[in-house]
């Protein structure tokens, strides 16, 4: 999955693509399975784990907690 192409929809309803880092993972608020990916401006985002071709979320859009992660 490492340097796939993901279709991403943000919280903010915002659509873009990002590139799939490889790292696999668990969000440590909520315990979901993520998949961290790396943004055009070069920046980390966990995003949900897409099912098939379908485009999938930000983990900022889903999680119970986001608030408390996210950047400023």
């Amino acid at each position: 999955m490492k340097g796939d192409q993901i279709e991403v929809t943000t919280d903010r309803g915002n659509h873009f693509t990002v590139t799939a880092d490889g790292d696999d993972s668990y969000c440590r608020s909520c315990g979901e399975p993520i998949i961290w990916c790396i943004t055009a401006k070069g920046k980390k985002m966990p995003v949900d784990i897409p099912e098939g071709d379908e485009p999938t979320t930000s983990h900022f859009a889903t999680c119970p907690d986001a608030e408390q992660w996210r950047k400023t």
